[in-house]
C-alpha cells in the first residue's frame, strides 16, 4: 500500500500544479501586470460566456478521452499508454491546449481585464505551440511511429485528391473565421484605417461611400467562397497556409509600423483568385484581372493609401510563394556554412566567422547607446567584458573538452549582462534597469547576427533533416563535420530558426522601448520571447555533447525558467523616464572597441599554444 501510495504521489502534485497552481499564478500574474498593458479590455458577455464555456468542455473532453481511450492519464510525464483518436481527438487537434486558451480568453473578458487579454492568453498560447512543437510532437512520434493523426478540424493533407466536406469546413473554421476575428481586434485597437478622408478621385460622397461598400462586400464573398472551389487537397492546403500567413503579417505590420496598414482586400483577392485560377486554369488571366481591378479600385475609393495596397500586395507574394523563398534562405544558410576562411601570422590565427560576433557586438553597442546616451558608456563596456567572460566560463562548466577549449554559451552571456549591469550600478552609480532594458531589446539583434557565426563555425546546428528542408555542412573545420560526424548530411537550419524568431520579436521589443511601459515589462517580455522560441529551437538540434534531463534538452529546461523569470519581471512596477534617440560620436567608437574584442574572442586563437581557452578549433 505503501508503494503505491508513492508511486500516486507525484501524479497528484502533478495534477495540484496544473489545476490549481498554475490557473492561480496566471491570475495573480494577470493582477500585477493590469496597469503596465495599457490596451483597451473588451466586454461582451455572450462572448465570454460562450468560450469560457466551451473552452471547459474541449479541455475535459480531451482528458475524458485519453483517460478512457488512451488508458493513461492526461499528464506529459505520465502519457497515456495508447494512441488516442476517438472522442474529440478526432475532431480537434490538441484539444487540453485549445480549450485552456479559450477559456483564457473566456475569463479574461470576464474579468474586463486587459493583461489577461492582451499578455497572459497570448503567451499561454504561444507556450502552446512550443510544447506541441518542442516535445510532444517529436514525443509521440517516437512512442507511435506507425500512428499519425489528422483530426477533422486540420489542415489537408498535400493530395491530388478532392477536398472533403470537413476539409472545407476546416477552411472555414482555421482560417477565414480567425481573419475575420483578427481584423475585428485590429479595429478595436485601431490598427486598421478607416477609408481615406477628403475628395476621391472619380467619385461623390454618395458614390464613394457605395462603392467602397460593395467593394468590400464583393472581396469578402470571393474570399468565403473560394475554398467551395478547391479543386484538391493540395490547392486548399495552399489556401489555408498562405491566409494563415496573411492573417498574422497582415496583423503584425501595423502593430510594428502604424503607418502601414495592409491591404486586407488585397491580400484576399489575391489569396482568393490564385485559387479560382487552379480551380479554372482556363480563365487564370480573368481572375488575376479581377485582383488587379479592386486592387487599384481601393486607391480610387480612398479605401486605402498605396502604401497599404503595396504592402499588402507582399504579403501575398510571401505567403504565396513561400515555398521559393524558404528554399533561397537554406541555400544561402548553406553558402554561409560552408564559407569558412582562415589566415595564420605565426602564432596567432584568424578565422572569418569572429567577424559576425563582432558585428553584432556593434549593432547592440550602438542600439543600446542610441537608447541611453553617451554617459552610459563605461558602464555599457563593463557589460561586453562581463558577458564575454560568463558566456566562456559557462560553456566551460557545460561543454568543456580537449576540442572544445574556447566556447561560449548563451545563457552564460544572458548572467553576463545581468551581473555586469549590477557591477556597474555599484561602480558607476547607473540606473540597473535602465541598463539592463536596452540590452534585453537589443539582445534579439545580437544573437540574430550571432546566429550567422554559428552558421560557420557549426555550432547549434541542427538534427538531421528532409533534404528540402534541411542545409549540409562540409567545411572540416566545421564542429558539424569534426564533432557531430553529420559531414554533408541534411540538418535542420536551426540557426536560421533562431535569426527569423530574434527577427520577429526583436521588432516588438523596440516597439515596447518607445511606448510607456515599465523598464522590468520589456526585460520580462525578452526573457518570454526567447524562452518560448528557444524551447522550440532546442527540440531540432543535434549537438552531441548537450546533456538530455527528464526527457528534454538543457537548454530547454533553461528556456523554461526563461519563461518564469520573464513573467516575474514584467510584474516589477519600475520605471523611469527614457528620452529619444541620442545619436553620438562616442558611441559608434565605443562600438568599435566592442566589436573588436568580441572579435578577437570569438574569431582569433593561438593553435601552437596547449593553454586553457587558447584554441577555437
Amino acid at each position: 500500500m505503501e508503494v503505491k501510495s508513492n508511486k500516486s504521489l507525484p501524479k497528484i502534485l502533478y495534477a495540484i500544479l496544473f489545476i490549481l497552481v498554475l490557473p492561480l499564478l496566471l491570475f495573480l500574474w494577470a493582477v500585477k501586470t493590469d496597469t503596465a498593458v495599457t490596451l483597451p479590455a473588451f466586454e461582451n458577455p455572450a462572448i465570454e460566456i460562450a468560450m469560457a464555456t466551451a473552452g471547459l468542455l474541449i479541455m475535459l473532453s480531451g482528458m475524458c478521452a485519453l483517460v478512457v481511450h488512451g488508458r493513461g492519464l492526461p499528464m506529459n510525464p505520465y502519457p497515456p499508454q495508447h494512441f488516442v483518436t476517438g472522442g474529440i481527438y478526432g475532431l480537434i487537434p490538441h484539444p487540453i491546449y485549445s480549450g485552456a486558451c479559450l477559456l483564457a480568453i473566456g475569463v479574461s473578458i470576464y474579468a474586463h481585464s486587459a493583461s489577461g487579454l492582451w499578455l497572459i492568453s497570448p503567451v499561454l498560447i504561444l507556450s502552446c505551440i512550443a510544447i506541441v512543437l518542442g516535445f510532444e510532437k517529436d514525443n509521440l512520434a517516437k512512442r507511435f511511429p506507425d500512428k499519425n493523426l489528422r483530426p477533422r478540424l486540420s489542415i489537408p493533407e498535400a493530395s491530388a485528391e478532392p477536398p472533403t466536406v470537413w476539409n472545407k469546413i476546416s477552411a472555414y473554421i482555421l482560417v477565414l473565421i480567425p481573419w475575420l476575428i483578427f481584423y475585428r481586434i485590429a479595429a478595436f485597437l485601431n490598427i486598421v484605417q478607416t477609408p481615406v478622408s477628403g475628395n476621391v478621385p472619380f467619385f461623390s460622397d454618395t458614390s464613394h461611400l457605395t462603392f467602397t461598400v460593395t467593394l468590400q462586400f464583393a472581396t469578402f464573398l470571393l474570399a468565403i467562397a473560394a475554398p467551395l472551389f478547391a479543386r484538391t487537397r493540395q490547392d486548399l492546403r495552399a489556401f489555408m497556409i498562405s491566409g494563415l500567413l496573411a492573417t498574422a503579417a497582415g496583423f503584425y505590420i501595423p502593430v510594428i509600423f502604424p503607418f502601414v496598414t495592409p491591404a486586407f482586400s488585397v491580400i484576399w483577392i489575391f489569396i482568393a483568385m490564385s485559387l479560382f485560377a487552379k480551380r479554372f486554369p482556363k480563365l487564370r488571366l480573368f481572375w488575376r484581372l479581377m485582383a488587379i481591378v479592386i486592387s487599384i479600385s481601393c486607391l480610387l475609393t480612398g479605401l486605402n493609401l498605396v502604401i497599404d495596397v503595396i504592402s499588402g500586395f507582399g504579403i501575398y507574394l510571401f505567403a504565396e510563394h513561400r515555398a521559393s523563398v524558404w528554399r533561397q534562405i537554406l541555400h544561402m544558410a548553406e553558402t554561409i556554412a560552408g564559407s569558412w576562411k582562415e589566415w595564420q601570422f605565426g602564432h596567432i590565427r584568424m578565422m572569418n566567422h569572429g567577424l559576425y560576433g563582432g558585428s553584432a557586438t556593434f549593432v547592440g553597442i550602438t542600439m543600446v547607446g542610441l537608447f541611453i546616451g553617451k554617459s552610459y558608456l563605461p558602464a555599457m563596456l563593463t557589460v561586453v567584458v562581463t558577458t564575454l567572460l560568463c558566456a566562456a566560463l559557462w560553456a566551460q562548466f557545460i561543454e568543456g573538452s580537449k576540442k572544445l577549449l574556447r566556447p561560449l554559451g548563451f545563457y552564460g552571456g544572458i548572467l553576463g549582462v545581468i551581473f555586469g549591469c549590477g557591477l556597474a550600478h555599484l561602480l558607476f552609480g547607473v540606473d540597473f534597469f535602465l541598463l539592463w532594458a536596452p540590452f534585453a531589446v537589443a539582445a534579439p539583434w545580437i544573437q540574430a547576427i550571432g546566429r550567422l557565426r554559428c552558421l560557420v563555425q557549426g555550432c547549434c546546428h541542427g538534427r538531421p533533416a528532409a533534404p528540402n528542408a534541411g542545409i549540409r555542412y562540409f567545411h572540416p573545420r566545421s564542429r558539424v563535420v569534426g564533432l557531430a560526424n553529420l559531414k554533408g548530411e541534411y540538418l535542420h537550419a536551426t540557426p536560421v530558426y533562431s535569426i527569423l524568431a530574434n527577427v520577429v520579436y526583436g521588432m516588438f521589443l523596440i516597439k515596447l522601448w518607445f511606448s510607456s511601459v515599465p523598464l522590468p515589462f520589456i526585460i520580462g517580455m525578452s526573457f518570454i520571447f526567447n524562452g518560448l522560441s528557444r524551447f522550440v529551437e532546442e527540440s531540432y538540434r543535434g549537438e552531441p555533447q548537450t546533456p538530455i534531463i527528464k526527457g528534454l534538452r538543457l537548454y530547454q529546461w533553461g528556456a523554461v525558467s526563461s519563461i518564469i523569470l520573464g513573467a516575474g519581471l514584467t510584474a516589477i512596477p519600475y520605471n523611469v523616464l527614457r528620452s529619444g534617440i541620442h545619436i553620438n560620436v562616442e558611441t559608434f567608437i565605443a562600438a568599435i572597441i566592442a566589436a573588436l574584442l568580441t572579435t578577437f574572442v570569438t574569431g582569433v586563437d593561438f593553435p601552437r599554444s596547449n593553454k586553457r581557452f587558447s584554441r577555437l578549433v
